[in-house]
């Protein structure tokens, strides 16, 4: 975790561990400007990096070896590469609510890439807490989580006056039409089927964001 000033309105955020690498899309969360992180500073978009010594630019590690029974990995790597997008109207702040750590951290890593500001949690409760620092654009949510559920996340989400009217996306799995039902009657509009395929998960965010 470490803590940066906004080149232009100079605002204070953070950046967790695993968004800090080479040229990486940063989105002030206060002026809502666009930087990348070159060297150790945050640099506008196009700005030459500075050099450095004995810096190499670290790699996203995905551990092919884990269970990922949830993600159609065949797909979602090449997808992740093809999905990368330069249009900045679209990076946004954010919350991946996964139970499951190798999905968590995988599609921390990758929404990452893709310039986003993503802050992860591991269920309902966890995700309640993220909030209090900051109210995200966005929130993907796993359904089965223990301690709460998914269901029970937007339940509180929707009760709350300054989040309620956060898109949510709903990653779902086998025989849950019931827990969907439920899910359609607190509001949710977008229901992610698993596995789960990356370009299909940015076009699922692409159109949660736009009706905002």
């Amino acid at each position: 975790m470490r803590i940066f000033d906004c080149p232009s309105c100079h605002a204070k955020f953070r950046l967790d561990d695993s968004q800090l690498f080479e040229g990486v899309r940063v989105l002030c969360p206060n002026c809502k400007r666009m930087f990348r992180l070159g060297g150790d500073q945050l640099l506008p978009i196009g700005a030459p990096v500075p050099a450095t010594k004995n810096r190499s630019e670290p790699e996203i590690d995905i551990d092919l070896d884990k269970s990922f029974a949830n993600l159609d990995l065949d797909a979602t790597v090449a997808d992740q590469d093809e999905g990368e997008s330069d249009d900045l109207e679209l990076v946004r702040r954010i919350l991946v609510v996964e139970d499951d750590e190798a999905i968590r951290e995988f599609l921390e890593s990758a929404l990452a890439k893709q310039g986003h500001v993503v802050i992860t949690a591991k269920d309902g409760l966890d995700a309640l807490e993220a909030i209090e620092d900051g109210v995200p654009d966005l929130i993907v949510s796993d359904i089965d989580m223990p301690r709460m559920s998914g269901i029970e996340l937007c339940e509180a989400i929707r009760n709350r006056p300054h989040t309620r009217m956060v898109p949510i996306i709903l990653l779902t799995g086998q025989h849950q039409s019931e827990l969907i039902r439920e899910a359609k009657s607190l509001g949710v509009a977008h229901f992610l089927p698993k596995p789960i395929r990356f370009k299909t998960l940015l076009a699922y965010i692409s159109a949660a964001l736009s009706e905002d």
